[in-house]
């Protein structure tokens, strides 16, 4: 069994861009609560659909990162 993770992902949130979250919502048919939840660390991130909220922000705020420093 995996060990439940709660950590709070600052560096993610930081770098997310507005509406974000909403489009998470679309792609992995969640809510935003379940996203939030999950970023700020008050819903184990080790389950199979939390493991892929962190995945898919990590990736977003990467691109947004990115994007931003081409600026």
């Amino acid at each position: 069994m995996q060990k439940p993770i709660y950590k709070r992902r600052m560096d993610i949130i930081n770098n997310l861009p507005w509406g974000a979250q909403t489009r998470m919502t679309q792609i992995l048919d969640t809510t935003v609560w379940t996203i939030s939840k999950v970023l700020h660390g008050h819903l184990n991130a080790a389950t199979e659909l939390n493991s892929h909220i962190i995945i898919l922000a990590e990736q977003i705020a990467a691109r947004a990162k990115q994007q931003h420093a081409n600026k």
